[in-house]
């Protein structure tokens, strides 16, 4: 077959058309045209996979990595980095407007860095060689060099290859930003030990094992966001990208703009990160599953001195329920690949919370989460990608969401003179706006124009709720004099 590649799904392959249907390619890059041969054949799609370039991609160029080809790890070093996020960000917004169903015509992507960025490695170890395992053939690629790891993690890697590796199958590295090694191996010799003791970089061994049990120490592996210190064990979450994270979490806490005296309630909150970078540590709760990140995190909060956080060790979906029937002000999520768990949607809809502030690693998991929320009386103010994983096809995403005044949102018609008998706001009346607006300007105001102004500024978001259902009904508009005295009292209420 011959096939034009036009896009990448999130595994890395390649996407085509051919007859009318959806092909998946292994190997190619957007752009290019190829030969492919087809594996398989379903109703409306074709697995295939490439033979040969015919025409090379606009985009092409050359990977950095010499293990490219033959390792998975990557998938988007061969085309420019320019268009590499284009792909990403188009793939982010078709899963906006798919499976959310939201009007978002575009969303800004962030980056810093494209190589030499990630803080940690998985590696594989066969037959005393190192390197990573290919998803779709589990055999062992080689390599000798990770571009996309830090260089301090490169400089073990080709410590590691001079080592005798019999007996090691597993190697966990991090790297810090002080380029301080924490390895953990799932064997560990007398001679190996005593060799990676010798290591000036190495602070801390574990055996990697179901407990990863600390074998030597000669300091606290500690990394930094900012100003903000964490302690770190190995099965405990800290975002990947030495460079990009403080890049994200600035970006979710302006998003949050949160007030001193605001309670927040950080749901996932891993090792405490977001909980005291993001919410400041203000008024705020943080609930994590992973007993170890729980350990950290208490230990994290000293470090910083923010000891008013309290830290839960428990799964989300478990104690949400309890915990939102207090007040929060603001919601912070930061969940796994499968986004949240239902009852944490629920809970979050029934809440107190005004704001949710919600990132995500996975777009098609979070699309389907703000469906829920959307549908239950929040709305998506804001969208903003970060590139964390540059070269690979993922991405993260922050989203902001607002609580509407779900009173706002009738499913009824009714006429002028009962809309005015109505609170449509927490806040102020239909006829309080109408006393403060003749009382300060003089002038009497219609709960029709009142409607009409607060839905310009989005207070009301259901269209039509009170139009007659006679055609051509005359529906008049605000004057301006009328509008700008409304807008003043929705001011001095607060509503906007």
């Amino acid at each position: 077959m011959k096939l034009e590649i036009i896009d990448m799904i999130d595994d890395g392959r390649c996407v085509a058309k051919y007859e009318g249907k959806t092909v998946f390619v292994d190997g190619g890059s957007v752009g290019e045209i190829i030969e492919a041969k087809k594996i398989k054949e379903k109703k409306n799609l074709i697995f295939a996979t490439k033979t040969k370039t015919i025409q090379q991609s606009p985009h092409k160029q050359e990977p950095l990595c010499p293990h490219y080809y033959e390792c998975d790890g990557c998938s988007m070093q061969d085309i420019t980095y320019e268009k590499e996020l284009e792909i990403k960000k188009n793939s982010v917004l078709n899963k906006l407007q798919r499976i959310a169903k939201l009007d978002v015509k575009d969303v800004d992507i962030l980056t810093n860095a494209e190589y030499y960025y990630r803080n940690k490695v998985d590696l594989k170890v066969e037959k005393g060689q190192l390197g990573y395992y290919n998803r779709k053939t589990h055999n062992l690629t080689q390599i000798s060099t990770c571009k996309i790891a830090s260089k301090a993690i490169n400089q073990m890697i080709n410590w590691l290859e001079n080592q005798d590796l019999n007996g090691v199958s597993e190697i966990k590295i991090r790297s810090n930003y002080n380029d301080e090694i924490q390895i953990s191996m799932n064997y560990l010799s007398d001679e190996m030990l005593e060799n990676l003791k010798s290591v000036e970089s190495i602070v801390e061994i574990y055996a990697k094992n179901k407990n990863f049990d600390l074998i030597y120490r000669k300091k606290q592996f500690v990394d930094k966001i900012g100003d903000l210190s964490f302690i770190i064990s190995p099965k405990s979450f800290f975002q990947v990208n030495k460079y990009n994270t403080s890049l994200l979490y600035d970006t979710a806490k302006q998003m949050m703009n949160a007030e001193a005296n605001d309670r927040i309630l950080d749901l996932y909150c891993g090792i405490g990160t977001t909980t005291m970078y993001i919410a400041n540590g203000n008024n705020t709760i943080g609930v994590e599953v992973v007993k170890d990140a729980v350990k950290d995190a208490n230990q994290n909060k000293k470090l910083n001195n923010l000891q008013s956080i309290q830290f839960i060790e428990e799964k989300s979906e478990n104690v949400v329920g309890k915990l939102t029937k207090e007040h929060f002000d603001i919601i912070l999520v930061d969940p796994p690949r499968k986004g949240m768990d239902e009852k944490v949607v629920d809970a979050i809809i029934k809440s107190t919370a005004k704001k949710l502030v919600y990132i995500s690693c996975d777009p098609a998991t979070l699309a389907r989460d703000l469906k829920m929320l959307t549908e239950n009386g929040f709305a998506v103010r804001d969208v903003k990608l970060v590139d964390m994983f540059a070269k690979t096809m993922h991405v993260e995403t922050v989203a902001l969401l607002s609580k509407l005044n779900t009173e706002h949102h009738l499913d009824i018609e009714i006429g002028e003179d009962e809309l005015s008998e109505i609170d449509f706001s927490k806040d102020a009346t239909y006829g309080e706006i109408k006393k403060y607006v003749l009382d300060k300007y003089g002038l009497k105001v219609s709960s029709l124009y009142i409607a009409q102004i607060k839905r310009k500024h989005g207070l009301i978001e259901r269209e039509n709720y009170n139009f007659s259902k006679k055609e051509n009904q005359r529906v008049p508009n605000c004057p301006e004099e009328k509008e700008k005295a409304i807008e003043d009292a929705l001011e001095h209420f607060g509503m906007i």
